[in-house]
């Protein structure tokens, strides 16, 4: 009998946080759920830790070699048999009200193909970091959209008819799958946040590098380029854009160090989106004294000085000069 909600996680070597993530699920107080996880071909003990549980509400599919995530998200979705979708990524946790409260919202919103909520940012051990209160506006959401993502991926739940609308994720993206989605979302359905905190995300320095970093930042500019390029009738820039991202090499300490500086910088940005200063102030001082020699982040945290009023006119003209 088909569920309500399938819940979807694809894991690579997750052993150090997947017992708590899959506990955060099947402790949620709805019920009527199933959860796919798809062990990309870990190498670590992942699969002894998938082979402990004897839960009917469990399915696991093991890759027999990595395929990387959207690949693997794919094949999630050709199993998936609930009328929603929820994302959860195997480090992270899940609150126990998630399910219930965006099962129910997208109950009583039937013309909304995605949700999301706000977060908080853990660490390693599982201490907060920062929360963030993603846009919760349907109009300013679809427009903040194109200017950064508005949506923390793991934390996901959409419309299984949505997903087959847009055909799943694009496997060009190796990176930023989840902003080239939801922009494809954002075209033909609503799109909101819950105002409730209702997932942790974790940040584990040790699995950063600038390489990927960069890479990241560069399929997101493309999921953007695609997205403007569909507004405007035109052919789509997918394989050129994707031709101009290197490989990753393996990360060095001086590497991580910068990864972390763009990582606070974001999260300043974002915090500075919201007009909560004194917090964006913290991670971007952080961002300037990891990388001193980068001028463009001394000059943003300065300018989080300057009026919120002039802030928000400058905002709205970036944002018309993207679109």
């Amino acid at each position: 009998m088909p569920v309500t909600v399938s819940v979807l996680t694809a894991i690579h070597n997750e052993e150090k946080y997947l017992h708590e993530a899959i506990g955060s699920i099947l402790n949620q107080s709805f019920s009527d759920f199933e959860l796919i996880i798809i062990n990309d071909a870990s190498t670590d003990n992942s699969g002894t830790i998938l082979q402990s549980y004897n839960d009917s509400r469990m399915r696991v599919i093991n890759n027999p070699q990595n395929l990387g995530l959207t690949k693997s998200l794919n094949i999630g979705l050709g199993l998936a048999e609930g009328r929603y979708i929820a994302r959860m990524d195997g480090d992270d946790i899940s609150m126990p009200d998630r399910l219930r409260e965006q099962a129910g919202f997208l109950d009583k919103h039937p013309d909304v193909g995605l949700v999301g909520s706000s977060v908080v940012q853990i660490d390693e051990a599982g201490n907060k970091i920062v929360d963030f209160r993603y846009e919760t506006d349907m109009a300013r959401l679809r427009r903040e959209l194109y200017l950064n993502n508005q949506f923390c991926h793991g934390s996901v739940m959409f419309r299984k008819e949505c997903i087959d609308k847009v055909h799943g994720y694009r496997e060009e993206f190796r990176y930023a799958q989840d902003y080239d989605l939801y922009l494809r979302i954002a075209e033909s359905y609503d799109v909101a946040n819950l105002e409730g905190f209702f997932y942790k995300w974790r940040f584990d320095p040790s699995s950063i590098s600038i390489d990927k970093k960069l890479s990241q930042d560069k399929y997101v500019e493309l999921a953007r380029e695609c997205a403007k390029a569909r507004s405007r009738e035109k052919q789509e820039p997918l394989m050129s854009g994707i031709k101009l991202i290197g490989r990753t090499r393996q990360p060095t300490a001086k590497d991580r160090r910068v990864a972390l500086a763009c990582y606070y910088y974001n999260w300043g940005r974002a915090l500075c989106g919201q007009g909560r200063m004194p917090e964006a102030r913290i991670f971007l001082k952080r961002a300037a004294g990891i990388t001193p020699d980068n001028l463009g982040i001394s000059l943003f945290y300065l300018a989080t000085f300057l009026p919120l009023a002039f802030l928000k006119k400058a905002r709205a003209v970036i944002y018309s000069l993207k679109r």
